[in-house]
C-alpha cells in the first residue's frame, strides 16, 4: 500500500468525521412538553413554606412538636434540626427552598434535581407506575429478623414518581423518614406524602405548587407555592457543609 494512498485515506477519514459531527443531530431528547431544564433560584429567600405556620391545620401532637421546635430555635438550640446540627440532607420538600442554585435536568425516564447546597441531588422516576410503598420498619425488626429484610427505611428525600400533565410536571413522593423537617420548624411523620405540580409561569419563572398530606401532624392537606427565577447556567461553587460547620459559618439560614 503506497504512502500516498494512506495519506489520502486518512484525510478522507478526517473529513468524514468532521462531516458526521457537523451534520449529526444534537444530543437532545424529544420534548413534547414545556422545557423546565435550566438553573433556577428562589425568587425571594424563604426559610418556611408558609407565611403563617400558626394557621396550619395541626393535630394536637403536630402543634406540640412544632411549638417545641420553634421554642428551641429561639434559645439557639438546633438539636431538633438534623440539617443544622449534623449537615444531614434537608430532604423533601425543604430542599425546594434551598438558598442556592437548583438545576433541573429532564429526560424521558428520569428527572434530576441538582442542588448547589452541599452538592445534593434528587431523582424522580418517570418510567414506573407509582406503587404503594412497603411498610417502614424499625432497625430492630430489620436486623432482628432476616425474613423482614424487605422492610423499608424512610429516607430524607423519599421515593418520587413523576408524570406529565400537559405542560405540568407532577411528582408524587412518599417513603420519608420522620427524622427531618418540612422547613425550618415543621415536623413530619413517616406517613408524609408530598405532591408537587411544577410548571413554567413564563420562560423565566418556575412555580412549584406543593401539597403536604400527613395525618399524624396535620388534620387536612395544605398547599404552599414556591417561585423561582431562571439564572444563567454556571458551575456550582464548592459547598461542603461539614467544612462550613467546622469554620463556624452558617449552614442553613434561620
Amino acid at each position: 500500500m503506497s504512502t500516498t494512498f494512506v495519506r489520502r485515506a486518512a484525510g478522507l477519514g478526517s473529513r468524514l468525521c468532521i462531516f458526521l459531527l457537523a451534520g449529526a443531530a444534537p444530543l437532545t431528547h424529544a420534548m413534547d412538553h414545556a422545557d423546565l431544564e435550566g438553573a433556577w433560584q428562589l425568587k425571594s429567600p424563604m426559610t418556611t413554606l408558609t407565611q403563617s405556620d400558626d394557621k396550619l391545620p395541626f393535630t394536637d401532637d403536630g402543634r406540640k412538636m412544632f411549638e417545641a421546635n420553634r421554642a428551641a430555635a429561639a434559645k439557639g438550640d438546633f438539636g431538633f434540626d438534623p440539617t443544622t446540627a449534623t449537615c444531614s440532607s434537608p430532604g423533601v420538600p425543604r430542599l425546594q427552598i434551598a438558598p442556592m442554585l437548583i438545576k433541573l435536568v429532564v429526560r424521558p425516564e428520569l428527572v434530576t434535581f441538582l442542588y448547589e447546597w452541599n452538592g445534593l441531588f434528587r431523582l424522580v422516576d418517570m418510567k414506573s407506575e407509582r406503587r404503594q410503598p412497603p411498610p417502614i420498619g424499625t432497625k430492630k425488626k430489620l436486623y432482628g429478623n432476616r425474613a423482614q429484610q424487605d422492610l423499608l427505611f424512610g429516607t430524607m428525600t423519599g421515593k418520587s414518581y413523576g408524570h406529565w400533565d400537559r405542560n405540568d410536571l407532577l411528582i408524587e413522593s412518599d417513603g420519608f423518614s420522620d427524622q427531618k423537617l418540612l422547613d425550618n420548624y415543621l415536623p413530619n411523620s413517616e406517613d408524609l406524602k408530598v405532591l408537587e405540580r411544577i410548571r413554567l409561569v413564563n420562560r423565566n419563572t418556575l412555580e412549584d405548587r406543593i401539597t403536604v398530606t400527613d395525618p399524624q401532624i396535620f388534620k387536612d392537606p395544605w398547599t404552599a407555592v414556591i417561585t423561582y427565577t431562571r439564572q444563567q447556567d454556571r458551575a456550582f461553587e464548592e459547598y461542603v457543609c461539614l467544612d462550613r460547620q467546622r469554620a463556624g459559618q452558617q449552614i442553613w439560614p434561620h
